[in-house]
């Protein structure tokens, strides 16, 4: 029965990782290019942080907006949106003033503008009646190109943000450098002695969201020691800081005050250290269940315990093992319905698992704002971490919902 949910488990903690790599990957482009205003009341008007970006540039960038125009066959949902990518291209036009140079193409079968599509990486859609549309962008700047192959209605909430990081990459293609500050081989790792006793030789791999990280941005590996965060780090990447000092948290504040961007992940049960602690009692750090950076919460008015879990009855994974029901309410299962739809952090987010969370509350000191992104539902309640496993079907879910915010 333990190895049976010790599977259950893992499969949850692989939802999670491929959540945290969206999450992550949505909250760093929010941070470097600031929040999108993408309502729907404004959704093809140009943002602040969109406007600032093009106002610096001092050399021209190309825009080929590849769009089957004449193909009688597109579906009319797809013509809509093209207008609407037409106008929003326009308002890039505008506000270049004279750095944007919008060109559209109509990739016809065999001809010269299907062609460059084909060598811009643009990708042709294959309808039912076997004709191609073509749907797409090219972003270039001197010899830089960085393509979106389909412009799909569904990420229309991320239109603005796809554009604005694609001129950014090719205006200034030197990638941002993010340092990445854990407690856990989230970078990888060399053997350790007990893992070298049970053979195991080669290490532990890169995490996948790191290396999906890696793909847009310049990553370093910052010591939980730090006495001071380099000054080209743009953004610092907090995951599980188990056992953080006071001196580091002192960096990191004046890191924040010198106009850095901060990006925390705090756990009061990680079962990635669990599993770790499990494998290889020595592990020092990682062997930490815990971790916050208590100091900075607090200056910022912000709460999280490290000795509670959220405990959601509503929320709570149902499964059956050998044909008995099971009840997990440590482990959630949230819906879109529990996510905030109008952010681009979360707007792309229909579902996701949560092992063993936290909940932050407070109110934020003045100057700082909170937005609530993830929430438990109304039947949720905060539980003693240790408890976990032993009485949580006789919690009383009586008490007010739980809150995850930015």
């Amino acid at each position: 029965m333990k190895r049976k949910i010790n599977k259950i488990f893992s499969s949850t903690a692989g939802v999670g990782l491929t959540v945290a790599i969206v999450v992550a990957v949505n909250i760093i482009g929010w941070f470097l290019y600031q929040r999108w205003d993408l309502t729907a009341n404004r959704l093809y008007t140009l943002s602040a942080a969109s406007k600032k970006i093009l106002a610096k540039l001092d050399t021209p960038v190309v825009i080929k907006f590849y769009y089957s125009k004449s193909n009688p066959y597109a579906p009319m949902f797809l013509k809509n949106y093209a207008n609407q990518v037409a106008d929003l291209l326009q308002e890039y036009r505008q506000a270049g003033h004279g750095k944007i140079i919008i060109r559209k193409l109509d990739p016809k079968p065999d001809s010269d503008a299907e062609d460059a599509a084909i060598m811009d990486g643009i990708d042709g859609k294959l309808l039912n009646t076997g004709n191609k549309l073509y749907l797409g962008l090219a972003v270039s700047c001197l010899d830089k190109t960085v393509a979106i192959p389909f412009l799909s209605p569904s990420r229309e909430a991320l239109l603005e943000y796809d554009i604005t990081s694609a001129i950014s990459k090719v205006y200034n293609p030197k990638p941002t450098v993010i340092g990445v500050m854990s407690a856990l081989p989230v970078m990888g790792s060399g053997p350790t002695p007990a893992m070298m006793r049970r053979g195991q030789y080669l290490g532990l791999p890169v995490w996948t969201a790191i290396n999906t990280l890696k793909q847009n941005f310049k990553l370093r590996k910052v010591p939980l020691n730090s006495k001071k965060i380099a000054d080209d780090i743009k953004v610092l990447l907090l995951i599980h800081p188990a056992g953080i000092s006071k001196e580091t948290q002192f960096a990191i504040d004046q890191f924040v005050l010198r106009g850095g961007k901060l990006i925390a992940f705090l756990d009061p049960k990680s079962y990635a250290a669990t599993l770790i602690s499990a494998q290889d009692p020595q592990a020092g750090r990682v062997g930490k269940k815990s971790s916050s950076i208590s100091k900075l919460l607090q200056a910022w008015g912000i709460k999280f315990s490290t000795n509670r879990v959220v405990l959601d009855s509503v929320a709570g994974r149902r499964a059956h093992l050998r044909g008995r029901a099971i009840f997990m309410p440590a482990i959630l299962d949230l819906t879109h319905k529990d996510v905030e739809a109008d952010n681009v952090i979360t707007s792309q987010l229909d579902s996701l698992c949560l092992v063993f969370s936290g909940a932050f509350s407070g109110e934020p000191a003045a100057g700082l704002k909170k937005r609530v992104l993830i929430h438990s539902s109304e039947r949720s309640i905060l539980e003693d971490r240790n408890l976990v496993g032993h009485n949580n079907n006789q919690a009383d879910f009586s008490s007010p919902k739980c809150h995850a915010y930015d």
